[in-house]
């Protein structure tokens, strides 16, 4: 059969547009293939995009500045280090840049000193053991017979205390409050007063103020001031002002009074006024008391108080109006006095 002019020309292209697309193809496969195994920056050559610079190498390290914490580690001893210590790979200089190590700031970062031990919970080392005192030498025949008689000494006194018991002492406490241990009076008194002397006035008056603090229940001290006008004739007068201190003693009755005794003594202001000689002097002299006390409220004392005092006197001395004046004195009152406790 006979094949028209148009058929015969169209083959040849064919052929050749078959040829073509193969190695087109071919060429293809191969590009793709080394496109797999190249960087992922690279870029075909004909896609007309510059690559990226590469990384920047790093600085050299200044050994002589450098310090000892950027230094090289010492190398291992393979010999001695185990399989799975070994070295790691090295890695891809190309793709990761080496990065020193931060330099540690020793001068900011404080050393940590180290807990001290707890000696608080440990126990104290046990004491060592006391030593054996050595025995004491025997006693000879005078300590033993001393030792005896000491014993029977105390076998003695002991038999005497179980037969008599000695009895504790008794509390010395008043029932009458004002008259117990560590108590003060104030004591005012006023009565009579008088001199014995031969031509002596009729007695006259005084008043005292007297301060008693009990050392017991019992015993008192007391100091009194007193102002006498033992005597008077028209104006003439006789006056007398005793200072004393004194020490009385009372009475636990089974009433409510309580009498006293007492002595005392001081210093006596003796004056005779307007008898043309006026005369005055200190002498001394003491005196006897006796009285009694009750109370007469919750801190008030009534009482009665007696007293003869005995003066030195002038013989040599002769008054206009009092006559001669003794050797002795003897002075008397009574007064009644009211007193504060407390």
């Amino acid at each position: 059969m006979k094949r028209t002019p148009h058929i015969r020309g169209l083959f040849p292209v064919l052929l050749a547009l078959s040829v073509s697309s193969a190695i087109l193809l071919a060429l293809t496969s191969a590009t793709s293939a080394q496109a797999a195994v190249m960087p992922r920056w690279a870029v075909s050559a004909d896609s007309g995009a510059a690559p990226p610079p590469p990384p920047p190498a790093p600085a050299p390290v200044d050994t002589a500045k450098a310090p000892a914490a950027l230094s090289a580690p010492a190398p291992a001893d393979t010999a001695k280090a185990p399989a799975a210590l070994s070295a790691p790979a090295p890695a891809d200089t190309a793709r990761t840049p080496a990065v020193a190590p931060a330099a540690v700031d020793t001068a900011r970062t404080p050393a940590v000193a180290p807990a001290p031990a707890d000696t608080v919970q440990a126990p104290p080392p046990a004491p060592a053991p006391a030593p054996t005192p050595p025995p004491p030498p025997p006693l000879t025949k005078k300590q033993l017979r001393a030792q005896e008689k000491a014993k029977a000494r105390e076998a003695k006194a002991a038999a005497k205390a179980a037969k008599h018991p000695k009895k504790g002492k008794k509390v010395d406490v008043d029932p009458l409050a004002a008259w117990n241990k560590g108590q003060n009076w104030v004591t005012l008194r006023a009565g009579f007063a008088k001199s014995s002397e031969t031509g002596a006035a009729p007695g006259a008056g005084g008043a005292a103020l007297g301060l008693q603090h009990f050392l017991t229940a019992r015993w008192a001290l007391g100091l009194v001031a007193q102002g006498d006008l033992l005597g008077k004739f028209g104006g003439a007068a006789e006056i007398e002002y005793p200072i004393t201190l004194e020490l009385t003693r009372h009475f636990r009755w089974k009433t409510a009074l309580r009498p006293y005794l007492g002595a005392g003594g001081g210093a006596y202001y003796h004056k005779y006024f307007r008898t043309g000689i006026d005369r005055a002097k200190w002498t001394s002299g003491g005196y006897l008391a006796g009285g009694a006390n009750t109370p007469i409220g919750k801190r008030s004392v009534l009482g009665l108080d007696g007293r003869m005092a005995f003066l030195d006197g002038l013989a040599s001395v002769h008054d206009p109006v009092f006559g001669a004046e003794g050797a002795q004195l003897t002075h008397l009152s009574l007064k009644l006095g009211w007193s504060l406790a407390f």
